[in-house]
């Protein structure tokens, strides 16, 4: 592929590029997913701060695929109050998304 000034793109680099750009996203959706949750279980009373999370210890598995990040809400308080219907607020929302609830466990 040719570019107007002729540079010729060869996929040694657009496949790079593209992994770049794909992670890049991945890191963007997470980072809003879990916000979501802190802001919806701080909007319910649940947590003091929204915008406190749990960003684990820095490793090479937390830069590439954001592991062991969470909304750093304590959901066993949440159910021990009988208020499990406030852990997953945005449950319809996801089922018409289409995302999969495969990590909700049965309520």
């Amino acid at each position: 592929m040719q570019t107007r000034d002729n540079r010729t793109w060869t996929w040694t680099v657009l496949l790079p590029l593209i992994i770049i750009q794909v992670w890049a996203a991945h890191v963007v959706a997470f980072f809003a997913h879990e916000y979501a949750h802190a802001i919806v279980a701080w909007l319910l009373g649940w947590k003091h701060d929204p915008f406190d999370i749990d960003y684990a210890k820095p490793s090479i598995g937390v830069f590439l695929i954001q592991l062991g990040i969470n909304q750093n809400v304590d959901e066993g308080l949440i159910f021990a109050a009988g208020r499990g219907v406030d852990r997953r607020p945005d449950r319809g929302c996801r089922r018409t998304l289409g995302q999969c609830d495969h990590h909700l466990p049965a309520q």
